[in-house]
């Protein structure tokens, strides 16, 4: 029942808009070429004026690597945070010139940092003024071939034009948006 609303939704629609060609994909494959002639891919975008062309000075001499966004059972930190440890214990010396901001695993308080939430152009000016931003994508191994997703925060790492560390799966909206940009 709910497929046939669905597809008559479908059918009536002169625009079906998607954010990426993997999620197009996915939602269209058992629609008939009558529905996918009608979908278009629109990417995310930013507006450049928001950002401040200007980088703030910080005080710290630590490389900041920054995450902005939801965390849950599936779009986890858990192998950056392994990694991070692993880093501080094999490299200590390394280990003490990087700050993560983010969330807390109590062996790494004095790396990685908690932050209140803030509102977006507080969040844009962050970005702005990190070294690093760090994406984590959900890991839909075992459920999806690729990540048909696409993080929005992606589309304000780039309007924010720095480097950005990627966790995600190997294909996918993110994994694309992350290497197109380097």
């Amino acid at each position: 029942k709910e497929r046939t609303l669905e597809h008559n939704i479908l059918s009536n629609c002169d625009k079906i808009i998607f954010n990426n060609p993997y999620q197009k994909k996915y939602m269209l494959s058992s629609c008939g070429k009558e529905i996918a002639k009608k979908a278009v891919v629109l990417p995310h975008s930013f507006d450049a004026e928001l950002y401040d062309a200007s980088i703030a000075p910080r005080s710290s001499d630590k490389i900041q690597m920054v995450y902005i966004g939801h965390l849950d059972a599936t779009r986890t930190p858990r192998l950056f945070l392994k990694g991070i440890a692993a880093l501080k214990k094999e490299h200590p010396d390394l280990a003490e010139h990087l700050e993560v901001l983010y969330l807390i695993d109590h062996e790494l308080l004095d790396v990685v940092k908690i932050k209140k939430p803030v509102d977006y152009k507080t969040s844009l000016s962050i970005m702005r003024n990190s070294d690093w931003l760090l994406h984590v994508d959900a890991n839909l191994h075992g459920i999806l071939d690729e990540n048909i997703f696409f993080a929005a925060k992606l589309a304000d790492y780039i309007g924010a034009n720095r480097p950005i560390f990627g966790m995600t799966m190997f294909e996918g909206a993110g994994a694309d948006v992350v290497r197109a940009v380097n």
